[in-house]
């Protein structure tokens, strides 16, 4: 979903959910493609440049050095991967976008449209 912002930068919120793998994420990108927050949760790890692996939820958040390849645990994120409207509410708080109306949960199966 396009997320509004002053000034109007270009912001986009993805979010993909599989409950057969047992992954969520969520992603806050600028022009399309470049993830200036990242939410990744489930089976799931990361390596990050100094060696250290995170495994489970971790975030990533863009800096100029590492870009978005550091991975660290968040713990505003309560909410579990099988939960994915309350995450999305809880990464949006985070992120500072205010959601208005409702986020329907999925049905088991198919994507989480956005």
């Amino acid at each position: 979903m396009k997320v509004h912002s002053a000034p109007a930068w270009a912001l986009d919120l993805v979010g993909w959910w599989n409950p057969v793998s047992e992954k969520l994420s969520y992603s806050l990108l600028i022009n399309g493609n470049q993830r200036i927050l990242g939410l990744c949760m489930g089976n799931i790890s990361h390596p990050n440049p100094d060696g250290q692996r995170i495994s489970g939820t971790h975030e990533h958040r863009w800096d100029e050095k590492h870009k978005d390849g550091v991975a660290y645990v968040p713990n505003d994120i309560t909410a579990a991967w099988y939960q994915p409207v309350d995450v999305l509410f809880q990464f949006c708080a985070e992120a500072n976008i205010l959601m208005t109306g409702d986020a329907p949960s999925p049905p088991f199966g198919e994507e989480l449209g956005l």
